[in-house]
């Protein structure tokens, strides 16, 4: 069900790459519908209603994504989120798994 990828390092100290990928987001929103961003944050409350844990949504020139940050073992055996991950598989949100965050994609 989920993808793997190797994305969390980088070589920005991570306040500089929180303000870096702020403002591409910021960007990167006006390429999205007000219909496609409701959905976005659909998504995002459905996350923040499944796990214990930071979440954010950000705009990406292919995807828009909610990131879940650091989520805790418990929380990713919580039935909350097992029953978010089969709702996105079954409305084709991808589900990709990096080694501290979970992210859901939309494609654009």
């Amino acid at each position: 069900m989920y993808k793997e990828i190797d994305t969390d390092s980088t070589v920005l100290p991570r306040w500089m790459a929180a303000a870096d990928a702020q403002q591409k987001s910021k960007e990167n929103s006006k390429l999205y519908s007000p219909e496609q961003q409701q959905q976005l944050e659909a998504l995002f409350l459905r996350v923040c209603a499944a796990y214990d844990a930071r979440v954010f949504r950000n705009f990406r020139q292919q995807f828009m994504v909610v990131k879940v940050d650091k989520p805790s073992k418990a929380n990713l055996l919580a039935r909350s989120v097992r029953e978010l991950d089969y709702w996105a598989a079954e409305n084709g949100i991808d589900i990709v798994r990096t080694k501290n965050n979970i992210l859901y994609r939309i494609a654009a």
